[in-house]
């Protein structure tokens, strides 16, 4: 099979591809990668193509990367193939070595061992050719599958609604017995947006921040202020009663850890998902669209031990998303903005070695994130949603994810009054970040290292639960915002 015209060709082409993706390539602008080279499963992809071209086809994603799973076996069949000629040519040079120096030491006639010397020397002159000739076409191999393995997603939970509908898990505080994901609560007639109200009220400014900064920017003031401290201080006390140490990462993140994350800079339709902040490509830095792409790099070429797992950090940090094409009135406020601060939950699981379910031992702590998070949106008095989240919902490292959508009265949808809004996540990603970040897990008897189990879960989005709790707590009648019990003692009222 030739590699696209050749070694020489291979080359330049594999060559071009790590200037242009970082593959196994160190930077020309002086910051050379952190992430050793990944290690993807594929052994797992040869062994069940068709799980992996499921999950593609249920994610909806483009056709063309299906395509992708029979050029990935392909490929990793010819790697086998090379690496197998690579050690039958390091064989044959050992011999010839070994028959070299059996020549140094042979007292035979010196112009008979002149001329065996110089076959030796040709023999492994032409090894040598060979080999490197095979290293080329290696590495042109590799490149490409790594290239081609970027955009494969993760497999699917077995559980994952496959008809793009979410499956309702439960409602927390209904506000009747009978209401359920398919009756909403009323909107009462007048109701106002978070926006309407964050304007009465000077609590947000928009308009001013849409000069400064541009669309989908704000101001916040007065106690909208204490408002989001308030949130972000009971987010981080509700996961430290839970065992979670407390973090607050950096910001800007090299590009290789948001790519290695899962994470995309521009979606299917080449549009911008993530700010970069620097000009020079070769750079690579960017702002995190969440702490959880720092979170999961701090775990970067780690080994944890199986005794001390699961590590459980939550993070508070401002998150960046261009959130290129989010239109409509449902985006509009504090809905949908380009910086904001959240609070995250980050663990790095013991994945175990045995057979069952690939989740069989952290599925436990995803419960766990979940069961946390209805704590966090429950104890704020809001009605809302928890559902198991279809395949094509799921990002590209998500093995399994649940969302909490809490309802909002005053958020309009098209020509409908009131809606439901995301408010947290959680997402189990198996080994998808771990074998890209290098992140492993010896087992307690250090018999064994794999490659752990990374899981992300929302404590707190800021800015949309504030929305939530302007547009369910404003009272019409007194020109007032209720506090929470659980925000009063941060907020230090019962309303403003």
């Amino acid at each position: 099979m030739s590699i696209r015209g050749g070694p020489a060709a291979a080359r330049r082409w594999a060559a071009r591809v790590r200037s242009t993706v970082g593959v196994r390539a160190s930077s020309t602008s002086g910051q050379s990668r952190v992430l050793q080279a990944p290690r993807f499963n594929f052994k797992d992809i040869r062994a069940r193509p068709e799980v992996y071209i499921d999950s593609i086809r249920e994610r909806r994603m483009a056709p063309r990367i299906r395509e992708y799973v029979p050029k990935i076996l392909e490929l990793y069949e010819r790697r086998i193939e090379i690496e197998k000629r690579k050690n039958t040519e390091f064989l044959d040079r050992k011999d010839l070595h070994q028959a070299m120096d059996a020549l140094r030491k042979s007292t035979a006639d010196k112009q008979a061992v002149a001329g065996q010397r110089a076959e030796l020397a040709g023999a492994l002159s032409a090894v040598k050719k060979r080999l490197q000739t095979l290293e080329d076409d290696l590495r042109a191999v590799e490149v490409e599958l790594e290239d081609l393995v970027e955009d494969v997603p993760n497999i699917l939970s077995p559980t994952a609604p496959r008809n793009d509908e979410p499956r309702p898990i439960r409602i927390l505080n209904p506000p009747t017995a009978e209401t359920s994901s398919e009756r909403p609560p009323a909107v009462r007639p007048g109701q106002k947006s978070h926006l309407e109200i964050g304007l009465e009220r000077g609590l947000v400014d928009v308009e001013t921040a849409s000069r400064i900064s541009g669309s989908k920017c704000y101001y916040l003031l007065n106690e909208a202020v204490q408002l989001e401290l308030a949130l972000v201080q009971y987010g981080l006390a509700v996961a430290a009663r839970h065992g979670y140490r407390m973090m607050m990462p950096p910001s800007i993140v090299r590009t290789e850890i948001v790519r290695a994350c899962g994470f995309r800079p521009r979606d299917g339709d080449s549009e911008r998902q993530i700010y970069d902040v620097t000009a020079d490509v070769d750079e690579g830095l960017s702002l995190a669209a969440t702490a959880e792409i720092p979170m999961a790099g701090w775990g970067a070429n780690k080994v944890f031990r199986e005794q001390d797992a699961p590590i459980k950090w939550v993070g508070v940090s401002r998150s960046y998303r261009a959130e290129a094409g989010s239109r409509g009135s449902g985006a509009k406020g504090l809905y949908r903005v380009h910086e904001f601060t959240k609070v995250e939950m980050f663990a790095f699981a013991w994945p175990g070695a045995g057979e069952g379910a690939p989740d069989a031992l952290s599925a436990g702590l995803h419960e766990e994130m979940r069961e946390i998070q209805e704590e966090i949106i429950g104890g704020l008095g809001l009605c809302a949603r928890v559902m198991e989240m279809p395949a094509s919902d799921l990002g590209a490292s998500a093995y399994k994810k649940y969302d909490i959508e809490a309802w909002m009265p005053g958020r309009t949808v098209g020509d409908v009054g009131g809606s439901w809004g995301e408010v947290t996540s959680t997402s189990n990603c198996l080994d998808f970040q771990a074998r890209r970040m290098n992140t492993r897990v010896r087992a307690a008897d250090g018999a064994s290292l794999e490659f752990a189990h990374t899981l992300n879960g929302t404590a707190m989005a800021v800015p949309r639960v504030i929305a939530a709790l302007l547009e369910n707590g404003y009272d019409e009648a007194t020109g007032r915002v209720a506090v929470p019990a659980v925000l009063q003692p941060y907020m230090g009222c019962a309303s403003f």
